[in-house]
This record gives structure tokens, sequence and C-alpha cells, in this order.
């Protein structure tokens, strides 16, 4: 718990306010941002539990790998399509179209 109270304090409360007065970030589009992200994280683990259970997958290593190559994929999509604003989505656009050539 103290650990916990004391990283809340210096990154939470101290460090926010340095950026925000400071150095002059705009925080609280930060964390908007990375709140819009934790809907994308948050979506990816409850089709990754639902994907878990539904699937019934007994212990093997097709299966770890079959489950990994799903969860990859959804992150990807999840992530590119609900997460990304347009810039991030044309900077992976440009390194996908050199990765091709």
């Amino acid at each position: 718990v103290a650990v916990s109270v004391s990283l809340f304090i210096s990154t939470g409360i101290i460090m926010n306010r340095y950026y925000a007065h400071v150095i002059h970030l705009d925080v609280i589009k930060f964390w908007k941002n990375m709140l819009s992200m934790s809907k994308g994280m948050a979506t990816l683990l409850v089709l990754g539990c639902i994907l878990r259970y539904g699937m019934s997958l007994s212990l093997s290593w097709r299966n770890f790998i079959l489950f990994v190559v799903m969860d990859t994929l959804l992150y990807i999509g999840i992530m590119y399509f609900w997460c990304m604003n347009t810039s991030e989505k044309n900077l992976c656009q440009q390194a996908i179209r050199k990765i091709w050539r």
C-alpha cells in the first residue's frame, strides 16, 4: 500500500503537474488518449477470454500458437481501427509499404 501511494503521489500528481506547468504538455489530452487506448485493451481482454474458454483448447503447442496468432491479429485490428488516430494510421501504412517493396 505504501509503495502504491508513493507512486501515485510522485508519478500521478507531482510529475503530471510538472509536465503541465513547466514543460507545458497537455496532460488532460494525454490521459484521454490513454483511456481511449484502454478501451481497445479491455475489449481485447474480453475477446481473448471468450476465445480461450469458448474454444476449450487443450494444452498443446499447436493450440498455444493458434491462440497467440488469433490474439495478435485481434490486437492489431482493434488497435488500428479503434484506437489509432489518422497520423498513427498513416505511419503504419508507410511502414507496411516500405516492407512490401
